[in-house]
């Protein structure tokens, strides 16, 4: 599984930490060599090239085009001021083809702005999954039932669930899901199920049995998102796990889902390579 797109959702992550996931999760022939990109050949006289767009000297690549497309269809008028934590300013983003969509929003730590991300999948049936949710507001809901129905609400780890029972009671339909042992820590919350324990994409290799026993019925189709349970996670200090997340890989635009699990991996890395 090779990711073209990451979102993390919820930090600022450190210049290193960011280095090391494009090495992760990046071919390294692609990321790592520069040599095998090649300046533009220039066949166009220099008055010609003075004379012409940005556009035309460097056109968009097909994806990019897609992109803003897809942005313009969704209106242009603004949500909020641009900054930090939403550099557009916009309600939802398209980010990726095909069909996935950001929400960008404040989130305050210790009076630091630190930033805040919900991802949308709209899955092939056209209904929609929503990943870490925000805040609920008129302009959100608006713009997602433009989008497709949701169908569910994903909190994929202990940390990223504030949010949650605000859309349980706003959409009742929706299927509630959350990682495993989430249900008996937040109770309060409508929930349908949890991600089964161990889960793992179909045809993971040493699959536990969740991928095809632990999947609920209600569930989407994995196939399409992917999601696997990190399970190597433990507090040196309980035994148990701090957020004990579920990462998510929708297959259609190789884009990975991940929140804390990121930033704590990249903690654990920096940390590890001053011993």
């Amino acid at each position: 599984m090779t990711a073209t797109t990451v979102f993390i959702a919820g930090r600022v992550l450190p210049i290193a930490a960011s280095i090391f996931l494009l090495q992760v999760v990046v071919p390294c022939s692609y990321a790592f060599q520069p040599s095998i990109i090649k300046p533009p050949i220039l066949t166009v006289s220099p008055q010609t090239l003075l004379s012409m767009t940005p556009n035309e000297v460097y056109p968009l690549s097909r994806k990019k085009a897609m992109l803003i497309e897809e942005a313009k269809k969704m209106g242009t008028s603004k949500y909020s001021s641009v900054g930090w934590s939403n550099r557009l300013g916009s309600v939802l983003t398209p980010v990726s083809i095909p069909g996935v969509y950001t929400a960008d929003r404040p989130f305050y730590w210790n009076k630091i702005d630190v930033g805040c991300r919900m991802t949308v999948i709209q899955l092939s049936t056209g209904e929609l999954v929503v990943h870490s949710p925000v805040g609920l507001d008129p302009p959100l809901i608006e713009a997602l039932a433009k989008l497709g129905k949701v169908a569910h609400v994903v909190s994929p780890n202990y940390e990223h669930v504030k949010f949650a029972s605000q859309w349980s009671k706003q959409y009742p339909d929706a299927n509630m899901w959350g990682c495993p042992g989430i249900m008996e820590r937040e109770p309060e919350v409508r929930w349908t199920g949890e991600i089964p324990y161990g889960a793992r994409p179909p045809g993971f290799a040493k699959s536990n049995g969740a991928e095809a026993g632990g999947r609920n019925d209600n569930m989407w189709e994995w196939a399409e998102l992917q999601p696997l349970h990190i399970d190597t996670e433990a507090n040196p200090f309980t035994g148990k796990p701090f957020f004990n997340e579920v990462v998510f890989y929708h297959a259609p635009s190789k884009t990975l889902l991940a929140t804390d699990l990121y930033c704590e991996s990249m903690i654990i890395v920096l940390c590890t390579s001053f011993l």
